[in-house]
């Protein structure tokens, strides 16, 4: 991951699920060095292509950072959750480039709080994403979230209309399948049964536009 000199991004994913049966996932367990070798090096070329796709998407905006997010499916509806934090005064782009999803589609939730919040506020939602590009401005988010401040809130609508944004968390919902099982025989004529793992990668490129 690259950073800017200015230093105006920060980067932090963690593993949500969202099924109430679901044991927590640790981020270990979907990172990129545990993609099986063999098309691993192919697969980390698509998300480098990707990468660059996305920074070139950011014009006019100047580059500050990208973020790959890998997953893997499994048999239960789980989110990762990549925060970003922003300075004050600054319009940031994202752009999102989901061309390494390789099964199913992913949904997207960005909110003004974390997972675990308190009445948190959505800010931009998608859906069926997957071998799409898309961007999604900071400032067309703070419009959104003073709208719905002065709707569920008693501060004072000349207060609400200086807020900005300081923070954003995005959430990959990556949804439940059904695991492919492949079967093969060892030298000792036993049969082994073994689950698929199908890895995937969310790209994002954000830019700044000093105002």
């Amino acid at each position: 991951m690259k950073f800017s000199k200015i230093g105006t991004l920060v980067f932090a994913t963690v593993v949500l699920t969202t099924s109430a049966s679901a044991q927590l996932i640790g981020k270990k367990s979907d990172s990129q060095g545990e993609i099986a070798t063999e098309g691993k090096a192919a697969f980390d070329q698509g998300v480098q292509e990707a990468r660059e796709i996305a920074r070139k998407k950011l014009k006019p905006y100047k580059y500050d950072a990208t973020k790959s997010t890998y997953f893997s499916y499994k048999s239960y509806t789980y989110a990762k959750e990549v925060e970003i934090i922003t300075l004050e005064q600054t319009d940031y782009k994202l752009c999102f480039n989901s061309s390494m999803i390789k099964d199913e589609k992913i949904s997207l939730e960005i909110y003004d709080k974390p997972q675990d919040a308190k009445n948190r506020i959505l800010l931009y939602s998608r859906e069926s994403i997957g071998g799409d590009e898309f961007e999604v401005n900071l400032d067309d988010m703070n419009e959104v979230f003073k709208a719905k401040k002065k709707e569920t809130t008693t501060l004072d609508p000349a207060l609400i209309d200086k807020m900005r944004l300081k923070k954003v968390y995005i959430n990959y919902i990556i949804p439940a399948v059904d695991r492919e099982l492949e079967k093969e025989t060892d030298d000792m004529g036993k049969q082994i049964t073994t689950t698929v793992i199908q890895y995937s990668a969310m790209v994002l490129a954000v830019g700044y536009l000093n105002m």
